[in-house]
């Protein structure tokens, strides 16, 4: 008795794919026995297609493990051409099922998944005898020397235009420590290249022998004003600079204090700026001079968690070698300003993150220049980088010229360099708000 196999309906036969809805279709014209039997060829795949959606049959049907001659015909085929690609009946309407090729990411052939040191911040211990010692962090003389060879290659603003570093050679000792104390008070908030141009205009613009004490009180408010008026917070630090110079001429004979606490006494001094004086002015290392870039990248480094730039002071003073206390901050505010920026960290150039030694390193690669950019925009960068690098009297010109002197130049409309005034009389048009006419 021959037995027999019975398909499902092709309504009920769930389509999952393109290939298994075209080997359906040909399971679906050769269900009659009349047609399986006038096959002249199967192939593996309609074997395979057959096996998957056949159903037994009615109960009287004999038992499942009697195959049908065609079945057994095919299975035969099927191991003899193992090797061989079996191309469907529709050629003409099969697409190869192409497996997707995994390549690896750019980002990761650019900057390589360095695997992260282990890493540990500085912590307190407790000894036997009740003394609290402070153990450094893990790491960290690494970390060190290899920042310290990084910034050899490096030229940033703090080490040609750093506050220690503006002083008049040609002044006398107190006029010089007097000028790093002025040039501390106003690099709060303001860029180097901007205090070093204010110093050099309170240098050259008051009368010889230019910045001492008896100048700057002697200078009226407006001007003196006017001089700094670049500077970050210029109209409270006009204040602070009158104030301070009165102080240093009735109690100081006209030099700075040198101690920390005749220092901070002083309006306008904080912390930072007293040990960063008493270092450049008299050469007393008493304490770190801890600013937003010392600040930010130690804790980046992960040496510890702290919140505040006098937090992060007290920390490092409690395990740094004091040898180290002077040149810690030029080295980590050089590197803040050409590398670890405040935005747009440069984690791929760092030699630091390289070696799997900074937990806040940002993987991936180096960023790909903006296309697009106005011209404008473009010149207004390399102005800016003009200021931090150029020289710093462009900031501050001799002489201002007048509103009437440069009239302003038509860019949107009109001939190419025609002012705005000649413009209007040969159009007859008036430019309103919003660029309507």
């Amino acid at each position: 008795m021959k037995s027999r196999l019975f398909i499902q309906p092709r309504e009920n036969i769930e389509m999952r794919s393109s290939r298994i809805a075209r080997q359906t279709a040909l399971v679906a014209g050769r269900t009659s026995a009349d047609a399986s039997a006038a096959s002249g060829r199967q192939t593996r795949a309609f074997a395979r297609a057959l096996r998957r959606y056949a159903a037994p049959g009615p109960p009287d049907a004999p038992t499942h493990g009697v195959m049908v001659k065609e079945e057994v015909e095919v299975e035969a085929e099927a191991e003899a051409a193992a090797e061989v690609d079996v191309k469907l009946e529709d050629e003409d309407t099969a697409t190869p099922v192409l497996k997707r090729k995994r390549t690896a990411s750019p980002l990761a052939a650019s900057s390589p998944n360095v695997k992260a040191r282990k890493r540990r911040p500085a912590r307190q211990i407790t000894q036997p005898n009740g003394t609290i010692t402070a153990e450094p962090p893990l790491h960290w003389e690494e970390v060190y020397s290899t920042i310290k060879t990084m910034r050899a290659s490096l030229t940033a603003p703090v080490d040609t235009m750093g506050c220690e570093r503006l002083a008049d050679p040609l002044s006398s000792p107190n006029d010089q420590r007097f000028q790093t104390l002025v040039a501390l008070m106003l690099s709060s908030q303001t860029r180097d290249a901007v205090t070093a141009a204010a110093i050099r205009a309170l240098q050259t613009s008051l009368p010889a022998p230019g910045l001492t004490v008896q100048n700057i009180r002697s200078i009226p408010h407006a001007d003196l004003n006017a001089l700094i008026r670049p500077v970050g917070f210029h109209n409270t630090k006009t204040v602070h600079l009158k104030l301070v110079a009165e102080t240093l001429f009735t109690s100081y004979e006209s030099d700075i204090p040198r101690t920390l606490e005749g220092l901070l006494a002083l309006p306008g001094v904080g912390p930072k700026m007293a040990h960063l004086t008493l270092s450049a002015a008299w050469q007393r290392t008493e304490g770190i001079g801890v600013d937003v870039h010392v600040h930010r990248i130690t804790n980046l480094l992960g040496w510890h968690a702290t919140k505040t730039p006098e937090q992060t002071r007290l920390a490092l003073e409690a395990w740094l070698p004091r040898d180290r206390w002077h040149e810690i901050n030029s080295l980590l505010v050089g590197l803040g300003q050409v590398l670890c920026k405040p935005v747009g960290r440069e984690c791929w150039r760092c030699e630091v993150g390289r070696k799997g030694l900074c937990p806040g390193r940002l993987r991936g690669a180096a960023p790909k220049p903006k296309k697009g950019l106005k011209e404008e925009e473009t010149e207004r960068r390399g102005e800016e980088v003009k200021e931090e690098e150029g020289d710093i009297e462009d900031l501050f010109p001799p002489s201002r010229p007048s509103p009437s002197a440069e009239p302003s130049v038509a860019r949107t409309r009109g001939r190419a360099g025609e002012p705005a005034q000649l413009e209007r009389a040969r159009t007859g048009t008036r430019r309103r708000r919003g660029g309507r006419t």
